[in-house]
């Protein structure tokens, strides 16, 4: 810093480290700082709230049995397992599905419109042998992502089924993933894969 200018540290209610000088002179190495802490705090209220939603939403199902929380925003809720990447332990994430029939459940990476993907679907792009309870009953499943042509077709279904899908890939810097589950025996005899 340069002579005769004083400074000082300051931490404001966000708990970030601010230098503030004494001079006009604005250091863009400060304005930097500032910046990759908002963006890595922000992240970090981001993923503890969906953890917090998340949890919230697996006690209500269970202590309603199902009842209670059975969809959102007009479309089925799935719990998700899947196996962590890192430590190869079960994960269960409670999600929406806009599309789910017999055969195919289709999920959306959107994690509300942020830059990154979900953690689940870093999980199941490691691991795509999943495990999917909807309405009560526990599934087997393959999920894979949707290829461009895939997604072209869905993406309308999607939107139609919750609006804020579409302003979630406006917002987002990456291209939000689906992710298609499919019946893992019916998958595996179409790949002509033997069951273990």
């Amino acid at each position: 810093m340069p002579e005769g200018i004083q400074h000082k540290e300051v931490v404001d209610h966000r708990r970030l480290r601010i230098v503030v000088a004494s001079s006009q002179r604005i250091w863009p190495e400060v304005d930097v700082d500032i910046k990759v802490n908002l963006v890595v705090f922000r992240s970090t209220i981001t993923d503890l709230g969906f953890k917090a939603l998340n949890a919230f939403h697996r006690i209500v199902l269970k202590l309603s049995s199902g009842h209670v929380g059975g969809s959102a925003f007009g479309m089925k809720t799935v719990e998700l397992r899947t196996t962590g990447r890192k430590t190869g332990q079960s994960r269960v994430t409670m999600l929406t599905a806009p599309i789910a029939d017999e055969n195919r459940i289709v999920l959306v990476a959107s994690k509300g419109g942020d830059d990154r993907n979900p953690e689940w679907y870093l999980n199941l792009e490691q691991n795509p042998s999943i495990e999917m309870v909807i309405n009560g009953e526990r599934r087997s499943m393959l999920a894979r992502t949707a290829t461009v042509d895939e997604k072209i077709e869905l993406w309308p279904y999607v939107v139609a089924a919750y609006k804020p899908y579409a302003s979630y890939q406006k917002r987002s810097k990456r291209d939000i993933p689906l992710v298609i589950c499919e019946n893992r025996n019916d998958k595996e005899t179409e790949l002509g894969v033997v069951a273990e």
